[in-house]
């Protein structure tokens, strides 16, 4: 049985819905962005969006929308999820999100509309008009009370295409007009009147048009009031059935999908299309009685933008653009073109991953990285999505063992640093940099003691530079040099430079030394302790303040100690560590408002604390482990933040994030030592030392995951990667569009477009494509893009031919010779048959050539090829008996490749409705079906057949699967669920062995496009819980998720613990956890089991101790087999299990 453990390491990145609003306050207006299951409550500001809050939401947002209660200055949020729970939401004095009234509104009878959810708001009243199930209109109501009021209205058209209220503020109260589009051979728009005075509740026609041009309709506010219809070649504005004004749309544009209201200007809109255009409509006005009528209606190009899923005109001409195919954007619009003709500058971009079509993952040995296959048309592209921190480096030089590292500004009329100071184990050497040169310059250093290890060296208040050795503290200003000798070797320092605060150690001894601002060097104390001090630290907690503590690592009795700093030191609190653990560096460090304590060990680990001062203790401690030798803490920052450098030979950055410290690694092997360096050719960047070489290099952002945009400008479907020859392989469609009727195509620029070396091939069947289908005015160009592995450019382009679709693609070695090829299945679509009869298996083979003449360049040819009956939805490899098995149409089918280069057929098995994808573990094969979910086979050699072993014979509308062992297999479907199936062969009864039992039931929220079998991150070196079968999926959302399987004994309690989580635990829309994640489709729910929820059960990290202890109570853990005594777990070994489970993301 799979015990799952499922949890986020990217939260859905597209944005579906966004409204602007004045939320906490009647002067700040504020943006509150919708992504799939949480809001974002954004603030604009002149560098781009600042996330504020953000809030889960219990289920997939289906509609979100703004609404001011009459009386009221600030807005509220009508939230409406898939599962049709309700709420109105609005911000308490606390900045919470709570409810003012929620439920469910969900219709038990009646069938789901073919044209999905339609919901419409009218803004003053704040009724809400849901159409669900075809034939009905729910209309819901709410008031003081925190339940819903709703009526179904009978409506007898079916297919609806939009609807809309039209706003008026003349309509009597119990009066409400829908403005209708509907599909019945044809569009058409009716407007409705539903009135309330009469107890039979109907929507009666006021008038209607036939035959309309109208796809979406946009309500006027008063005091203009009516409505828009945006058509194909036309928009319209309706006042009534005779009063109108019409505008031609553009010649040649996409698909009218966005529009955005202008606050106070009722008669301006923004308007966006698919092809990522952005228009502006105006209505032209007069005052007529008292009255505005609209005399003109014009629709004006600004410039291109991202392919808009919603649109928010936020204030001072910005405007925020959400999207489902690419990039949100945040824009300005500006009252003039610029050079490309646009009235819109881009302020920032906000990077969406969605939807992923496919991943890829490439390991390292310091990191792993995720290539996904993101975005649509031309907003394709690969991501590079990457856990952890990048090292870019600048310069890299051969030095000898160094033991430190300091950078010196020794210029006073330049900010920038002038030298490098290098510690080596009997000596200090004085590097001078100059532009790009750096130059050896110790000879010339004189006053310092370069024959004797710097400790540290740096500037102090009053113009001093002071420099500490083993046997001194030198200080020099004024080219006179003091020397501060000690009898006992210093064995460290550390240094508060700012506030010119000293101290050092020798033995058991601590000397402090305050250096004043005129110049004045005061040695405030000298004190003994009753152990010899191994590291201490007088970093402080403040910024740019004295500190008033210090910290104290002691050898023998293995404790850190704080200590008050004058005048003179008196213990606040201490704290013992293990007796085998030996103290290197110690570090006290704020960050995001919490003070830590860090201490780093010489076996690779550290410990961390909370210090309470109030108490006078340090609390929350943990342990983790990073590495194997000696770790040293060195404090930096980025972007202003404090943070922790740990050096080692698994280096890592510390940082917080939500207020939790956070582990990330770096792409180096090893470091000892680091600093921060800012010259004019190298500015604000970093120095690290290894034991062989010195790197200058810069640092990505601090955060947990990076993601790098390589902009392909079409639809990616697939990638494979093959080592062998260096390259990646991708499955491209690109769409072209004719510059009018029988004129060329505009080919538009992407990475099948850019390739000087293209190679074609066409299906035999190319011949029976009728004209009007080569000649239609959009054409989709399907084409296979060799790329090079390091830069990602393409180097070579194979183009199919007219209506061949790729489907899939893998990289093999086959055949006889073992070589290794690029597999590409495809099908022939044809626009007039409802089914596909034909496809190709095409195998590339990508090499470098190696005569002298062409040496060093690349080819690829089309070795082999077959057509078969079908499309090629899916292929593998059937490694050890050297087989190809493609999933074509209902069939699996394997073939071999002979001698003579042919793909020959040696077995079938056709016993699927709809074959759609193929996963094979040695001998084993899951294929998953569209409609009758999975079926295992084992492909038999000797006997040349394939064999069912088993099948689940639930109905799943299955999107995807993967092996999580031989016998058990995950599974996503179309209702965005996750489900765990079993073979168990070892049952007695025949029917029972042939059956696929399901283990687990877990509703996601996103749908599952592709497994990958790997990890993000290596788990936790000291990890208190034992993870297998690691693997990563990637969603339409543009979320990364996680699933490893957990030990039983562990799942088993974690379970109880999430039962007792959910239940204390409440969300906003007032939706329990155990309905959130129930198993959901049309015809069954079904409670979630086989899997834990990650993001719930690392909400125990930010809970107060007391509550988690309160929590616990009552759940134990199965002991081992050879006991019976079940144990009782700590609060903080609950913690560290969690803990571990988080660090793998």
């Amino acid at each position: 049985m799979a015990c799952s453990y499922v949890v986020s390491a990217q939260k859905p990145t597209l944005v579906t819905h966004s409204v602007v609003g004045n939320f906490r306050s009647s002067t700040k207006v504020e943006l509150v962005a919708a992504r799939i299951n949480r809001l974002e409550l954004l603030e604009a500001t002149p560098s781009g969006l600042k996330s504020i809050y953000e809030f889960p939401i219990y289920g997939r947002i289906e509609y979100l929308s703004s609404y001011r209660k009459a009386g009221e200055n600030l807005d509220s949020l009508i939230v409406l999820t898939s599962k049709m729970d309700l709420a109105i939401l609005k911000f308490n004095d606390e900045g919470k999100l709570v409810p003012v009234c929620y439920g469910n509104i969900i219709d038990r009878v009646g069938r789901q509309s073919e044209t999905g959810l339609l919901v419409t708001c009218h803004a003053f009243r704040g009724t809400l008009g849901v159409r669900q199930s075809d034939g009905h209109l729910k209309l819901v109501f709410w008031d003081a009370s925190t339940e819903f009021r709703a009526f179904n209205i009978r409506m007898n058209d079916l297919k609806i295409v939009d609807i809309q209220f039209i706003i008026n503020m003349e309509d009597p109260p119990d009066t409400y007009n829908l403005a209708v589009i509907y599909d019945e051979n044809g569009h058409h728009l009716k407007v409705l009147r539903i009135d309330f005075d009469h107890a039979d509740i109907n929507a009666k026609i006021v008038w209607k048009i036939e035959n309309a041009d109208a796809n979406t309709i946009i309500p006027v506010k008063s005091p203009v009031g009516g409505f828009i219809s945006v058509g194909t070649d036309k928009i319209i504005y309706h006042k009534d059935e005779t009063t109108f004004v019409a505008a031609d749309c553009p010649p040649q544009h996409g698909s009218f999908c966005s529009f955005a209201r202008l606050p106070d200007r009722p008669e301006q809109f923004l308007l966006g299309d698919f092809d990522g255009v952005l228009y502006m409509i105006n209505l032209t006005t007069i005052d007529v009685n008292n009255v505005m009528v609209v005399t003109h209606i014009q629709l004006d190009r600004l410039g291109d933008i991202t392919q808009p899923e919603c649109m928010s005109y936020i204030d001072n001409g910005v405007m925020f653009v959400g999207s489902r195919f690419g990039d949100s954007q945040l824009l300005r619009l500006g009252p003039e073109k610029d050079a490309s003709g646009s009235f819109m500058q881009l302020i920032e971009s906000y990077p969406n991953l969605g939807p992923i079509q496919d991943m890829l993952l490439v390991k390292s040995e310091a990191q792993t990285q995720v290539l996904t296959c993101s975005g649509a048309f031309h907003n394709g592209s690969l991501r590079i999505v990457r856990s952890g921190i990048g090292i870019d480096k600048l310069v890299t030089i051969d030095i000898e063992r160094v033991s430190g590292v300091f950078p010196l500004a020794m210029d006073p009329n330049s900010p920038y640093h002038t030298h490098i100071v290098l510690s080596h184990f009997t000596e200090s050497r004085f590097l001078k940099i100059e532009g790009q040169e750096i130059e050896d310059v110790t000879a010339t250093m004189s006053m310092y003691a370069t024959n004797a290890q710097t400790l540290w060296i740096g500037k102090m208040p009053g113009e001093v530079w002071v420099q500490v050795t083993e046997r001194q503290i030198l200080a020099i200003k004024d080219g006179r040099a003091i020397a501060e000798p000690f009898d006992n070797q210093i064995s460290c320092v550390s240094v508060n430079q700012d506030a010119g605060q000293l101290m050092v150690a020798l033995s058991k001894t601590a000397c402090y030394v305050k250096f004043e601002e005129n110049g004045e060097i005061k040695r405030v104390f000298e004190h003994a302790f009753d152990d010899e001090i191994a590291c201490l630290d007088i970093s402080p907690f403040e910024e740019n303040q004295a500190t008033t503590v210090f910290a104290l690592g002691f050898w023998k009795t293995k404790e850190i100690r704080l200590y008050t700093l004058e005048p003179q030191p008196q213990e606040i609190t201490r704290c013992e560590l293990g007796e085998r653990d030996i103290f290197r560096t110690i570090l006290m460090i704020r960050m995001e408002s919490t003070p830590y304590v860090l201490v780093s060990l010489a076996d690779g680990s550290i410990h961390y604390f909370i210090a309470d001062f109030e108490h006078g203790s340090l609390v929350e401690h943990k342990k983790a482990t990073l590495g194997t030798l000696p770790i040293k803490l060195v404090k930096f920052y980025s972007h202003g933040h404090a943070t922790v450098f740990a050096c080692g030979d698994r280096p890592t950055v510390l940082f917080s994030s939500s207020r939790k410290l956070v582990f990330s690694s770096v792409n180096l092997k090893l470091v000892e030592t680091m600093c921060c360096l800012h010259t004019s050719e190298f500015p604000e960047t970093f120095i690290f030392i290894s034991h062989e070489d010195m790197t200058i290099g810069n640092v990505d952002e601090i955060q947990k995951l990076h993601i790098r945009t390589i902009k392909v400008g079409e639809t990616v479907r697939r990638m494979a990667s093959q080592p062998q020859s260096q390259s990646v392989a991708l499955l491209t469609i690109r769409v072209e569009r004719r510059t009018g009727p029988g004129g060329g195509l505009e080919h538009p620029r992407c990475y099948s477009n850019s390739c000087s070396s293209v190679s074609d091939s066409e299906h035999p069947s190319v011949a029976s494509i009728d004209q009007d289908v080569l000649l239609a005015e959009i054409i989709s160009i399907n084409t296979v893009c060799f790329l090079d592995a390091d830069t990602l450019e393409p180097f070579h382009v194979h183009e199919l031919g007219p209506c061949e679709q790729v489907q899939c693609l893998k990289s093999i070695t086959f055949g006889p010779r073992k070589k290794t090829f690029y597999a590409v299945g495809t099908a022939m679509a044809h626009p007039h048959n409802a089914e596909v009869t034909a496809g190709r298996i095409l195998l590339f083979e990508c090499g470098v050539y190696r005569s002298p003449k062409r040496k060093g360049e690349r080819y690829v040819k089309l070795a082999h090829q077959r057509s078969v009956k079908g499309a090629v939805y899916d292929m593998a490899l059937i490694e050890e008996h050297n087989r190809l098995i493609a999933a074509i149409n209902s069939t699996c089918r394997v073939f071999e490749l002979t001698d003579h280069g042919d793909l020959q057929l040696t077995c079938s098995f056709y016993k699927f409705l709809n074959c759609i994808g193929i996963k094979i573990q040695g001998s084993k094969i899951i294929g998953t079906d569209l409609v009758r979910s999975l079926i295992v086979l084992e492909y038999r050699h000797e006997e040349t057949k394939l064999v069912e072993l088993a099948r689940d014979y639930d109905t799943q509308w299955m999107t995807t699967s993967e092996f999580l062992d031989n016998y058990n297999f995950i599974c996503a479907d179309n209702d965005y669920n996750l489900l765990t199936l079993c073979h168990d062969p070892s049952v007695r009864e025949e029917h029972r062995k042939r059956r696929l039992i399901t283990t687990g039931r877990f509703y996601v929220g996103e749908q599952v496009n592709c497994f990958r079998i790997g990890e993000l991150i290596n788990a936790p070196l000291d990890s208190s819980v034992n993870t297998k079968n690691p693997m990563l999926f990637g969603t339409v959302e543009g979320g990364i998720g996680v699933v490893v399987q957990l030990e039983p004994s562990i799942f088993e309690y974690l379970v109880k613990i999430e039962n007792k989580l959910g239940k204390y635990v409440q969300n906003c829309m007032r939706v329990t956890h155990q309905k959130y994640r129930e198993f959901y489709t049309e015809s069954q729910k079904q409670a979630h089991s086989g899997f834990i929820d990650g993001v719930l059960m690392e909400g125990l990290l930010d809970m107060p101790r007391d509550e988690v202890a309160e929590l616990m109570k009552g759940v134990y853990m199965k002991g081992p087999k050879s006991t019976f005594a079940d144990i009782e777990l700590s609060v903080e070994e609950l913690l560290k299990i969690i803990e571990d489970l988080s660090r793998m993301h």
